[in-house]
């Protein structure tokens, strides 16, 4: 089966490039678009999508068919000193 993954920014509605798509053992990379594609075999798969500066996606999956999802990542926003001292 083909899984289409598609990551984009939560809040800007934008592609995420480079964003790793992970349902071991299979892997793969979001191009410039945000799309990644992975063949699969049928099965119950965790598929895990991350991207630079962004809180990881998580999404307990059955593909019996092919498959898109969209993965909305939120950006990862670090604590700074202010947050830790006030």
């Amino acid at each position: 089966c083909r899984l289409t993954v598609v990551a984009v920014d939560a809040e800007r509605h934008t592609p995420v490039r480079g964003a790793k798509v992970v349902m071991h053992p299979y892997r793969a990379v979001t191009d410039e678009h945000g799309v990644a594609q992975v063949m699969v075999p049928k099965g119950a798969y965790r598929l895990f999508v991350s991207g630079p500066n962004h809180v990881p996606f998580r999404q307990d999956v059955e593909i019996t068919t092919d498959w898109t999802v969209r993965a909305e990542l939120a950006l990862d926003l670090e604590i700074s000193d202010a947050d830790i001292w006030s």
